[in-house]
Parts: C-alpha cells; structure tokens; sequence
C-alpha cells in the first residue's frame, strides 16, 4: 500500500505544472508615445532607447505591430502588420539586439510614407519582447512593452470642436446620494473627426447655494477617429448640499468641450424614518373625521 501511494505521489509531482514567477521589471522605453504628422514620400528617422533595469544581460526582440483599441477605456491591441497599414512602412535597425545590464542602447526607427496615402489618422506600435530564459524549475512571465506611434495626414479639421467632439455619457450615478456615499462618476467622449486627440477631463463640484468650488482632475487618455473613450472614476466626501457638477474636456488648441449635470448631496436615509411619520401623522390630520368615522362603524359592525 505505501509503494502504490509513493507510485501516485510521484506522478503528481510530474504531471503538477510548473509555477509561473511573476518578473520584475525588464526594460523601459523612451520615447513611449511618438505623435507625427505625416507627409506623402517623405522618410521620418527617429531613435529609441531601450533600457535595460536587470543584472544581466536582455537580449531583446522588436516587432511593428498594427495598433487597434478595442474597448472604450483606452486598452490598445495589436494585429501583425498589413501591407496597407502604417505598420508595414516601419524599419527597425536593429530587430534583435542584447542590452548590457542596466545600460541602455539605441535602435534606429525608420518610416517611410508612400507617395499616396489617404486623409486620415495611422497609427502603429513597436512592440519590445525581452527574451528571458528558464530560471531553474521556474517559469518567468515577463510582460511586454511598446511604444506607441500617432500620426495623421491631412488638413486640421477647422470645425468648432463640439461639432469634432462630442459628450455622450456624463453622469454621476443616482441624483440624490447620503453624505460620505462614494459617488461614481462615468464620462465617454466620442471622436467624430478624423484626427486624433488627446482628452483631458476636468470636474468641478459648485454648490448651488453656497460653499466652496471643488474641481477634480482625471488622467488624460487619447480618442482615435471615430472612437468613444470612457473614464470611471470615484469621488468621495462631498458635503450635504445641491451642487451643479460641470465636465471640461480639454483636446487641445485651446478647444474645450463641455457637459453639465445636477446632483444633491442629502441624508436621505436618516430623514426618511423621520418623514414617513410627519406625512402619516398629516394624513391623520387631514382625514380625522373619515378616519374616526370608520373606526366607528368598524368596531360596532353598522
């Protein structure tokens, strides 16, 4: 019995997976977002420095990889390169290269537009993959980098910019919150022209009687052409009182956009025992005589 325990003991330890380490991190990048505008037959040369944060030596791959967001908070996803897409016009010098520990290297980033592109916004990114070995009996999941590429063709758009950009969700939850309820703000901004931009939501809270003015900031995130980006945020310990709450996006150019919405600040729940007996106690009042009136026929049964 204890030799087919050891049997089975063993063969779980083979067929158990491996651990997966979580690495520390590898590389940093610089520049980790390049915004370009682009012109038709041209070749733009630019540099990257890859850095390399560990005690050994990081041989390093880079790849150009289209770039796609596929959801409205602002997380980017990458397909293999197209022959139409901006991420076949890239030239890497060198792909693969080894980065001595903590030192950092230059690759030469090379574009070259063709000499007929279409109106409109391209965008790529360089993906940088740290070629870790097996540590031991351990497997190392080391994530990787890119650098984000922007660029556009065209003419700027010259429209007003509520008619380029547009507020389609600005809302703070429920109208009425208790005093030290979290208060979930939700805000989604759409692009409708063809360049991209860079949105940067300001909030501010003004009591509608008076009060101080309070304003929070919430982090800048890029809006491709055609694209909605969503911010969720909390904000906390906001005072009793009615307040007019106000969105300023800025995108740049000195253009803003702007949306407005109402929220009151009360202790609903502590009110409401409260004044569920003063509306009983006037509806006592104002009905007594039917009330009395048909406690009398209740009770006597006429």
């Amino acid at each position: 019995m204890k030799f087919i325990l050891l049997i089975l003991f063993w063969i779980l330890i083979i067929i158990m997976p491996l651990p997966v380490r979580a690495a520390e991190q590898a590389l940093s990048v610089s520049p980790v977002i390049l915004d370009i505008q682009l012109s038709p037959g041209q070749t733009i040369k630019k540099d990257i420095t890859i850095a390399n944060m560990q005690s050994q030596p990081m041989p390093v791959h880079l790849s150009p990889e289209v770039l796609t967001d596929s959801d409205e908070d602002g997380a980017f996803t990458t397909r293999l390169p197209e022959t139409v897409r901006m991420a076949s016009w890239i030239r890497l010098v060198p792909e693969d290269l080894i980065i001595d520990p903590e030192s950092n290297k230059k690759v030469s980033l090379e574009i070259d537009i063709p000499s007929q592109i279409e109106v409109g916004g391209y965008y790529a990114m360089i993906n940088v993959t740290p070629l870790m070995p097996l540590t031991g009996d351990r497997q190392q999941v080391v994530p990787t980098i890119g650098i984000v590429i922007l660029s556009g063709f065209g003419v700027p758009d010259e429209r007003p910019a509520d008619q380029r950009v547009r507020i389609e969700t600005f809302s703070l939850g429920t109208p009425v919150k208790d005093p030290g309820e979290n208060i979930g703000l939700t805000l989604r901004v759409r692009n409708t022209s063809l360049h991209h931009f860079s949105a940067k939501p300001t909030i501010s809270l003004r009591p509608l009687i008076t009060g101080a003015k309070r304003t929070d900031e919430i982090p800048e995130k890029t809006v491709l052409p055609g694209r909605i980006r969503s911010w969720k945020q909390t904000l906390t310990n906001l005072p009793t009182g009615i307040y007019i709450a106000e969105v300023a996006v800025s995108i740049g150019g000195g253009n803003i956009v702007t949306g407005k919405t109402y929220l009151t600040v009360l202790p609903f729940r502590k009110w409401l025992p409260a004044l569920a007996a003063a509306i009983f106690i006037l509806f006592l009042l104002k009905y007594r005589k039917r009330l009395r009136k048909a406690l009398q026929v209740f009770f006597s049964g006429r």
